[in-house]
Formats: C-alpha cells, structure tokens, sequence
C-alpha cells in the first residue's frame, strides 16, 4: 500500500526470449515488454535473468500474522472496516478457498504495528485449533536489509 506492489518497483529487467535473444528491457526501451512482464497480461515472453528495483527505507520492525476463518458476513465486515482503516504502511490480503473458508494474511512495517494486527487478530471464529496463534503476530524487530 505504501510503496505498491513489488512489481510497482521494477525499474529494469535482462529477459531472454524464445528465440535467445537477450533484451534489456525498461520504461524507455522495449516498453511493451517491460509492461507486460509486470503483469501488463499476456501469457509467457521469456526467462528473466536480472530484475533492478527501486529501494525503500528501511522499515524498522516487519509484523506479520495470517489466520483461518469461514467466511461469513462478520468477517468480511471486520476485515473491510480494517482495510479500509488501516495506515498505508499496513496491508492484508483475502485468499478464499473452495471450501467456504478464508485465509487473511497481513504485515505491517515499523514500529507502530502492534495495535495494528492486534485488532485484525481480534476477529472472532479463527479456524485455527490453537486460538493463540489467531491472537498473536510474527516480529521481525531487525528486518535483514
């Protein structure tokens, strides 16, 4: 949310294509192929051998946690309410299985993400048969750079 997607920060790519031929590629040059290996559409264009990114401040402490729920009106409530309120150095992402179920994963970066996933980990029903683990984050305090 706060940076974009990984894919948001490409800034260039070696591609080898079907034909061998090596490209590199970028905003500027072979455009078309820069976007689509971004996931612009299209299907299979080749084998990347180098990306480029763009780089980031370090965040500080990562926070992580996912839980299990079945989906239902309460969850997918709560679950809108906090991604709609959540700051922007704080993401989830809503996985649905074919069996009526739900995966929520989510980080935070910084140090302020306690409270944060503490109140997407509050909501009630957690598939999981151990409910400290819907209860409780994963802190990485140094986040290797």
């Amino acid at each position: 949310r706060k940076y974009g997607l990984g894919a948001d920060a490409i800034r260039a790519a070696t591609i080898v294509l079907a034909s061998g031929r090596v490209l590199k590629i970028n905003d500027c040059r072979h455009e078309e192929l820069f976007r689509a290996i971004r996931g612009g559409g299209g299907n299979a264009f080749g084998v990347l051998t180098s990306l480029t990114f763009q780089l980031f401040p370090d965040p500080g402490a990562v926070h992580a946690w996912w839980g299990a729920y079945a989906i239902g009106d309460e969850v997918t409530e709560k679950y809108s309410a906090w991604l709609a309120s959540a700051p922007d150095h704080a993401g989830a992402y809503w996985v649905p299985s074919n069996a009526g179920s739900v995966v929520i994963f989510a980080s935070c970066f910084g140090d302020d993400c306690t409270d944060v996933i503490a109140e997407l980990a509050a909501i009630p029903g957690c598939l999981a048969s151990n409910s400290a683990f819907c209860n409780s984050a994963l802190v990485f305090p140094d986040y290797p750079t």
